[in-house]
């Protein structure tokens, strides 16, 4: 009886840290490649801390961060070439 009690636990206990390993790969952050010197940077830095690249700039909108060398915010939509919103 007692042995079918742990043998039942230690299921468990590994569904439980199964499941917790799981979440942690779905939670990384993603990464990508640096437009300078092509090194693994994330994707929420601002800049390569290989090669000081600036990887986001601010929108001059809204504000918020966005990718260096996009032509219009994800966040608002402003176009970077006119400076406003669309």
């Amino acid at each position: 009886m007692l042995l079918i009690f742990i043998s039942i636990l230690a299921i468990l206990l590994w569904l439980i840290n199964d499941e917790l390993n799981s979440r942690q790969e779905r939670l990384r952050i993603p990464v990508r490649q640096c437009a300078g010197c092509h090194a693994t940077v994330e994707s929420d830095w601002l800049v390569c801390p290989r090669c000081h690249t600036l990887l986001q700039e601010h929108c001059e909108s809204c504000g918020k961060t966005h990718r260096k060398g996009e032509n219009f915010c994800p966040w608002c939509g402003g176009n970077k070439q006119v400076g406003g919103r669309l």
